[in-house]
């Protein structure tokens, strides 16, 4: 299984799509942390030094590995912003984000104690790429219908910035047709 990728025109933004691309293994999400590693071993450097990378956790199982990836991230020099869904803060926390990354964690919408003017706006304008991971079946249903109902899924259709959607889900509801 692939995971579903939504391809930028815009040349420099395409660059950046691929490099973060490159971290993703070619079946399943569950392979991105080992594939990172075995990346970084062959000597392999990605450079996203001034790059900002807006990372959607949703509320799936392999939300904790999520962290890992984030980590990574920040070591390449990019600089990460984390939103999580409420349900993917019951898998892990927004502290572990927020230490990992520097940053506040987002998780609700209506959260008064923000850094920019007005937050899903700001922050998608301010994406070079927006990546979800896991990408649970319930927020990819709400990205193809266009459905803004929380922080991430209105962040996401608000910006104009590639989007790498990580599937994470049983194999049943991925390959199901409906």
């Amino acid at each position: 299984m692939k995971p579903l990728l939504f391809y930028h025109a815009n040349k420099a933004k395409s660059i950046l799509f691929l490099q973060i691309l490159a971290t993703f293994p070619k079946t399943r999400y569950s392979g991105i942390v080992n594939f990172t590693v075995k990346y970084k071993q062959k000597g392999i450097h990605m450079n996203l030094k001034n790059k900002t990378i807006l990372l959607g956790v949703t509320g799936g199982i392999a939300a904790y590995k999520t962290a890992s990836l984030a980590s990574t991230l920040v070591k390449s020099g990019a600089e990460v912003r984390v939103i999580m869904t409420e349900n993917a803060s019951k898998f892990i926390t927004p502290i572990t984000f927020e230490s990992l990354t520097g940053h506040k964690c987002i998780v609700d919408t209506f959260d008064r104690n923000f850094e920019f003017k007005i937050e899903h706006v700001s922050l998608a304008q301010k994406a070079d790429v927006i990546m979800v991971a896991p990408a649970t079946a319930n927020v990819i249903a709400k990205l193809a219908h266009g459905l803004a109902d929380d922080m991430l899924t209105t962040t996401i259709l608000a910006s104009r910035a590639p989007k790498i959607i990580a599937p994470a889900m049983n194999t049943g509801m991925y390959e199901n047709p409906v």
